[in-house]
């Protein structure tokens, strides 16, 4: 469970490309943004958050460049978000075990959530991880009535 102060990874690549198609990414040399976030909030109401509550956050450290921009000495490549920002997440992964309604425990390694927006909308264009696929809806078909 998610709580105040829960240190969470952070699964997208939240970064902005001024020319997309420029650089190449492949694989692991294309992660970028934000690494470490702190949870300062469970938004709903509540005092823990799950797999698929939205909680606000606080970026710890973040991702400057690829090993590919390093090595070419490119500077044009600009993080959507700072060290130090409050931004808006969704939980995707918890390291403790969630019953599920069919009667299945699902738990991960890790406590991770991907960085959304006011509308819900996830700001970087990828998500580098595992998700679950009820959690693949909610994520990314706001329209979706979901199977949660």
């Amino acid at each position: 469970m998610i709580q105040l102060k829960t240190i969470l990874n952070c699964i997208d690549n939240t970064v902005h490309l001024p020319f997309p198609g420029l650089f190449p990414c492949e694989g692991s040399n294309c992660r970028q943004g934000a690494v470490l976030v702190e949870c300062i909030h469970v938004l709903g109401g509540g005092k823990q958050a799950s797999i698929g509550d939205r909680i606000v956050v606080v970026v710890k450290t973040i991702r400057l460049q690829t090993e590919q921009q390093i090595k070419k000495n490119v500077t044009s490549v600009l993080p959507k978000v700072n060290r130090g920002e409050i931004k808006r997440a969704t939980v995707v992964r918890v390291k403790q075990q969630v019953s599920r309604k069919d009667g299945t425990f699902i738990g991960f390694d890790d406590n991770a959530c991907v960085l959304v927006d006011d509308k819900g909308e996830p700001l970087g264009n990828r998500i580098m991880g595992i998700v679950s696929c009820c959690q693949w809806y909610l994520l990314f078909r706001s329209d979706c009535k979901g199977s949660s």
